[in-house]
């Protein structure tokens, strides 16, 4: 990460990936926990390695190895469709990379 904003409130990026917009000083940030984003599709909510907030249309892969481009939606508007469970897939990857145990009651701990 080669960004950095000044004291007056500019952005100096020399790489390119740096904040999405240059937000005026005086507004409000929202900060996200990249740890905790979690992208819905297909009625499961899967896990996905990020560095930064993507943009929309951008392609991701989530550890389970699919891809899919990128939307941003309202919480609430989730509702709509239901409640995600996990992508069990995702949840396998994640838990041998962390070192966690898959006990053998969890779905993820059958073989695939």
């Amino acid at each position: 990460m080669n960004w950095h904003r000044t004291f007056d409130g500019r952005i100096v990026d020399t790489e390119g990936n740096g904040p999405i917009d240059d937000a005026d000083p005086g507004d409000a940030q929202i900060y996200l926990d990249l740890s905790a984003v979690r992208p819905v599709f297909d009625g499961r909510w899967h896990r996905v390695q990020l560095d930064r907030v993507p943009t929309t249309g951008e392609r991701l892969t989530m550890l389970c190895g699919r891809e899919k481009a990128v939307s941003f939606a309202d919480a609430a508007e989730r509702a709509a469709f239901g409640v995600p469970t996990c992508c069990y897939e995702c949840d396998v990857v994640y838990r041998r990379s962390s070192g966690i145990e898959i006990r053998s009651g969890r779905p993820a701990a059958r073989e695939r």
